[in-house]
């Protein structure tokens, strides 16, 4: 029987709110189309929060039973109530009180109720009983499902070791590798991925480690730029927001704060080539060409440095800049090469006072000496050595000297002036920031665009003050050095990973990944070794992974594969053995340690079938696995019943119970103080009784503006690989180097002819990842993969507003229905990801959805990689289009379409564990 929960005119009247409470213009809602200036509110004032509690639907509101819990819909975690009737779901709303959404929930949140009722939600284990891709299953037990997984486990194991063992998950959603990388390696696996990991994430944060030392890095989403969430200080003064998109893609989150810092007066500088809601409200909208992010960057550099806008003091106290590169090994010269007993622990700076290199210690700075900046100069060692060294700071000068306004604009198809209006507001409004986002991630130079942004937030001194993006709180002013990615990694799977440990090293800094393109490779060829089972704990691989033909077709060759998810995607559906059901996030009892001094429940407010928590699932598999290998513990697993992991969830000597009455007396439970949660400057802090102040958590205890870091890491996969690699494995291959440059995208429109158009994709606020296209209401709002193309590029090709369009590159063909607007430029087209559930269940032509029109079958996982994580080309290669003459076959489009999708309601059952 079907129940109405949320109305679908609840939900589009919520979704027009939700659009009027961060920015105007979201796709397939209200379309804004650019002037010659952005529209800027002349007053636009902060306003309380709006959220959806309004949408009740004429039942008094004390009827329901209302839970506090966390939206897991992405990877924002708003907090939010669930609303409940009768023990059954009906809402979901914001709830004020925490910085992260403070009220408003998006319409992913929203959405849950049909999520959770969807009537394709699993609810059992299931084991294949046709061949991979024929669709047909049986229900089985538990322990008939993790006795089958363990029994394949271990006698991979036993025959191939670590090496035959896969195992891969998923940035958001109700799933996510988090609770796989816990348990995997105690198994014995020697591989882990994540399609986001060298694609999103991992070039951010590894550049922030090598720089600064840092566990954080230059965004505000997923808990970073904390203090631009206390937009009441009005520290902030610009900001510029650097390929991402915060109103469409956590519109609660860091949308909603966006929308407030403008209220309050802040800049903000979007580099995007769309045409975004929030470009839409910036003073400077740069449409740059995809792939081209680092020639800016480097005129940004080149530009702070000819005007001298950078910051003098921070440059020379604590920056490497000052410090003299060893012209052979690239690193910075220590004194015991130079002096006469010098020591090793100092650096060589020029002194211009005395025209002569000199040791510089740590500290205190000698007043005494005045080190050069810039410059090259020629000096005599104490053994008589000869070198010839420039500063860093020359070294960086050099590198980006060439790109000039000009060169940049031509470059990345921009305008001179308005790359310089852009800078001059950067500069004049301090303190300013990057908020740095995926875009720059999924391209072959994702690391060098990231390492650029860390350089102008660096030479800029926009480092743990007062309004900058870069800050370490809750540490009580402490440093948090990095680490390897997975503490829990065995050193044996480390020398092991595909890619990583050879080449890619920094591609361990956020969870220990294998390179994606290598781990096909080793499945197709058998080297260095062939992984020939796989255990995934995500969702859908196929549409989340560049060139799904070759996954496809490569891993029929595996003999088993499992994945843990809450429904079917193309990839269960193609090549899963076995398919255990997990949790939707309403489901869930889970913990959410928020950055702002916030510790928050999510509480599970339902029970579905037999679905479990997939820590849980993780948990059992390994407990599955330890009665067939001695050798295995179940003593690190995060829980094995879900009692055990709400548990371990719960602050330090508190129970799940224990921490949920504390938190509805109390409201939310804060780790300190707001004066120890919120440190400034810890680099200059003097730690306990220490005589000296900490400085960075780098070997140079400074900010290593001039990449040493870089070099580190090539040289010993430190500090990201679980042991030093150098002396096992030599440094890394490939062409890592110190400082950034820029390279022209493998696939590029200066000499393409036969693919003449650049494209790239960006995410809309219906979807997270792969998630929810098989949701009824939002793909009511959002059918079809909408194709962004300029009136310009549309006549030229026949195309007009709403036409299906057949978009082409080397790799594959898909369909996308064209939106016409100027909101991109000319030559570039742009999209979203996709995959089309409902072709499962076409009864004419059933696949497995992620070949019609998924934006991966058109991008390109071979080539050019980045050096330092081996990041694919996901945005910036060269397709062709042409008008099609409808929609793929048994592909909704239409309303009614949705229908067998309408949420089914049920009775809560007990957990399973």
């Amino acid at each position: 029987m079907r129940e109405a929960g949320i109305s679908r005119r609840t939900l589009l009247k919520a979704t027009a709110l939700a659009t009027a409470a961060t920015a105007f213009g979201i796709t397939g809602c209200n379309k804004v189309e650019p002037s010659e200036e952005p529209t800027v509110s002349a007053a636009e004032e902060v306003v309380e929060p709006t959220t959806n509690r309004h949408s009740n639907d004429g039942i008094p509101e004390d009827q329901y039973e209302k839970i506090k819990t966390t939206c897991h819909g992405c990877i924002t975690n708003c907090t939010c109530e669930a609303y409940l009737l009768n023990g059954r779901l009906k809402k979901i709303v914001g709830v004020p009180g925490c910085r992260r959404n403070d009220g408003r929930i998006c319409l992913k949140g929203m959405s849950q109720v049909q999520a959770v009722y969807h009537p394709n939600h699993l609810k059992y284990p299931i084991k294949r009983v046709g061949e991979r891709g024929e669709n047909k299953w049986e229900r089985i037990s538990w322990d008939e499902a993790l006795d089958l997984a363990a029994q394949k486990i271990i006698d991979v194991k036993n025959r191939y070791g670590g090496g035959g063992l896969l195992a891969s998950g998923g940035g958001g959603g109700s799933v996510t590798m988090f609770h796989l990388r816990k348990t995997i390696w105690e198994i014995g696996f020697w591989n882990l991925f994540e399609p986001g990991a060298s694609q999103c994430l991992a070039p951010r944060t590894a550049a922030t480690t090598m720089v600064f030392g840092l566990r954080t890095y230059l965004s505000m989403a997923d808990g970073q730029g904390e203090d631009l969430f206390w937009p009441e200080d009005e520290n902030c003064k610009c900001l510029a927001i650097w390929g991402t998109n915060p109103a469409s893609h956590q519109t609660a989150g860091s949308g909603r704060l966006m929308r407030e810092l403008r209220a309050r007066g802040v800049k903000t500088i979007v580099i995007d080539p769309r045409f975004t809601p929030d470009a839409a409200r910036a003073d400077v909208w740069l449409p740059i060409r995809p792939g081209t992010d680092v020639a800016l960057m480097l005129s940004w550099v080149r530009y702070i440095i000819e005007h001298e806008a950078y910051d003098a003091e921070f440059c020379m106290r604590w920056t490497n800049l000052p410090y003299l590169i060893d012209p052979d090994t690239e690193y910075c010269l220590t004194a015991d090469k130079v002096f006469e007993d010098g020591n090793p622990e100092d650096y060589v700076v020029w002194d211009t006072l005395t025209n002569e290199p000199k040791p510089l210690p740590y500290y205190p700075f000698p007043e005494d000496i005045q080190p050069a900046f810039f410059g090259e100069y020629e000096f005599a060692a104490a053994d008589g050595r000869q070198y010839k060294a420039m500063t860093g700071f020359e070294a960086l000068k050099r590198a980006a000297d060439e790109w000039t306004l000009a060169k940049t604009a031509e470059t990345c198809w921009l305008q001179e002036e308005s790359i310089e209006k852009a800078l001059k507001i950067f500069i004049e409004n301090q303190v300013s920031g990057i908020v740095h986002g995926v875009a720059t991630d999924q391209h072959p130079q994702a690391e060098k665009a990231a390492q650029c942004a860390c350089i102008i937030e660096g030479i800029m001194g926009h480092v743990e003050i007062p309004g900058s993006v870069l800050q370490q709180f809750g540490k009580k002013g402490v440093n948090q050095a990095g680490r390897p990615g997975c503490m829990e990694m065995t050193e044996e799977a480390c020398i092991n990973t595909l890619g990583t440990a050879k080449k890619y090293r920094a591609l361990f800094a956020p969870s220990c990944n294998s390179h994606i393109p290598s781990v096909l490779d080793a499945i197709t060829t058998g080297e260095p070794y062939r992984p020939v089972l796989w255990y995934d704990g995500s969702l859908n691989k196929l549409s989340a992974l560049a060139e799904p033909n070759k996954w496809l077709e490569a891993a029929k060759s595996m003999e088993f594969i499992f994945g843990i998810a809450p429904y079917m995607t193309s990839f269960h559906y193609e090549l899963c053995d076995l398919v255990l059901p997990s949790q939707e996030w309403s489901e869930m009892n889970d913990t959410v340690e928020h950055a702002f001094n916030q510790h928050i429940s999510h509480r599970a407010v339902v029970h579905i079938g037999e679905t479990v928590h997939p820590a849980v699932i993780a948990s059992k598999v390994v407990e599955a696995c330890s009665k067939y290998d001695d050798s295995i513990s179940v003593e690190k697993v995060p829980g094995l019943t879900d009692e055990a992991y709400a548990n371990s969830c719960a602050p330090k000597d508190m129970t799940w119970k224990d921490f949920c009455d504390l938190e509805d007396r109390e409201g939310y439970y804060e780790k300190c103080s707001e004066e120890d949660y919120r440190t400034y400057r810890n680099y200059e802090r003097f730690i306990d009784d220490a005589t000296e102040p900490q400085g960075f958590p780098t070997p140079t205890r400074k900010a290593e503006l001039y990449g040493t870091g870089f070099l580190r890491c090539r040289d010993t996969g430190l500090p990201f690989s679980k042991v030093d690699l150098g002396p096992i494995l030599g440094p890394a291959e490939g062409d890592w180097r110190p400082l950034p440059y820029y390279r022209e995208p493998e696939e590029s429109p200066l000499t393409d002819k036969e693919y003449p158009l650049v494209m790239t994709c960006g995410r809309v606020p219906y979807f997270h990842h792969g998630t929810l296209r098989n949701n009824a209401y939002l793909r009511e709002l959002y059918p079809a993969p909408e194709l962004w193309i300029n009136p310009e590029t549309a006549q030229t090709y026949g195309i007009g507003d709403k036409d299906w369009v057949k978009v082409s590159s080397r790799r594959g063909t898909v369909t996308m229905r064209a939106w016409v607007t100027e909101g991109i430029a000319p030559g570039v087209l742009a999209s979203e990801r996709f995959w089309n559930p409902e072709k499962m269940e076409d009864p004419k032509n059933p696949t497995g959805g992620w070949q019609e029109m998924n934006y991966n079958v058109l991008s390109k996982e071979t080539g050019d990689y980045c050096p330092e994580v081996g990041s694919y080309t996901l945005r910036g290669y060269q397709v062709k289009i042409e008008r099609a003459d409808s929609a793929p076959d048994g592909c909704w489009v239409e309303p009614k379409d949705f229908t067998p999708w309408l949420p089914e309601y049920s009775d809560s059952t007990e957990v399973v564990f």
